[in-house]
């Protein structure tokens, strides 16, 4: 029997409500839904991962393990020196698009467009974004329900290429290695345009990231006496900051990257098991054809799943992060063991 379509009016419809055709909304058939049910297995397994990468999130730790020596000293291993810093060559800063810079990342990008269809009530022009005109509508096959498509222009920069620029500087008596992997506290960014289109818009562009010498500066890293580099076992920092400064802004930047883990994490569970609950969602569509008491069971089950999924996410989140919190903590891991092998002795001895 066919479907009774019902026609969901937007609020920005230039074309009327009935231009363009009407497309069917499929949802996933049982085999893929089995698919999805291994995609499910796949995500909830891999959790784990962005668990202990969040939980990986250190630098302020390592860096504050730094020794604060004088930059006139030649003492070795992991330090941190603070200073009026100076090129090491004399052609040091000469190849810079912003002057004094000690390290630059130069991005050449072009403008791409492309279209895409985009079904929802209301799509809005924004920057990046314009909306041609009305193209149809779709329709969910389970409910009939029918939102209107957009024809939409979409604007997004792609890089072509990209290259990084490095000067040593010294400061007092330490040669500072600059290298890519450095952390770079408070950089600068400069965009220039340099072609357009016939409206004026820019279509070429070069982005300029540089870190400019400052007053001061803080370098933290691995030295051999006179010179310092990047360590294969702590962050090498660039900061024109001071200490107290620079370990406050590297917490703060683990905090996010640690919160953003987190939520990858709690995502790629929820999602998962959603996936894993996919034969379910079919059976529900499925009994949703049932006169009368369809609709209800097929909403059913869309919440349940949703409802279970989240639970289960949560909970099993919550035990992640407990483990590989004892895992990631020497001192967590010695007294878990401790507490696990005392009751299992205090048991053994209850027993006889």
């Amino acid at each position: 029997m066919a479907n009774q379509f019902q026609r969901v009016n937007s609020g920005f419809n230039r074309m009327g409500p009935s231009s363009g055709p009407t497309r069917i909304k499929k949802k996933p058939g049982f085999l893929q839904s089995i698919v999805g049910v291994l995609v499910g297995i796949v995500l909830v397994l891999g959790s784990p991962f962005a668990m202990w990468a969040a939980g990986s999130q250190n630098t302020a730790k390592d860096f504050a393990k730094a020794e604060a020596v004088d930059a006139t000293s030649s003492a070795s291993g992991y330090i941190v020196v603070r200073g009026a810093p100076s090129y090491a060559t004399a052609d040091g800063g000469s190849a810079c698009f912003l002057n004094q810079c000690i390290t630059e990342t130069k991005s050449n990008q072009t403008l791409t467009t492309s279209n895409e269809l985009i079904c929802r009530q209301t799509v809005q022009n924004t920057e990046t974004q314009r909306v041609i005109g009305r193209n149809g509508e779709e329709c969910d096959a389970d409910t009939g329900e029918c939102v209107p498509c957009w024809d939409v222009e979409k604007d997004t920069w792609e890089e072509l290429s990209s290259t990084t620029l490095n000067y040593d500087v010294k400061v007092g008596a330490y040669t500072v290695e600059v290298t890519d992997n450095a952390i770079l506290i408070d950089t600068k960014e400069q965009i220039v345009e340099e072609d357009f289109d016939y409206d004026g818009k820019a279509i070429e562009r070069t982005v300029y990231t540089s870190f400019i010498m400052p007053s001061q500066l803080l370098a933290a890293g691995q030295s051999d006496g006179s010179t310092i580099s990047t360590s294969a076992k702590r962050v090498f920092v660039l900061s024109n900051l001071d200490r107290e400064a620079t370990l406050l802004e590297l917490k703060a930047q683990d905090r996010a990257n640690k919160f953003a883990l987190w939520g990858v994490a709690f995502f790629m569970l929820f999602i998962g098991f959603a996936m894993m609950f996919g034969p379910l969602e079919w059976l529900g569509r499925f009994a949703g054809k049932i006169p009368g008491i369809g609709p209800m069971l097929r909403e059913g089950s869309k919440g349940m799943i949703a409802g279970i999924s989240f639970l289960l996410a949560l909970v099993l989140w919550i035990i992640e992060w407990f483990f590989i919190s004892i895992l990631q903590n020497v001192w967590l891991a010695a007294g878990a063991i401790l507490i696990i092998a005392g009751v299992a002795y205090w048991m053994s001895k209850r027993k006889k």
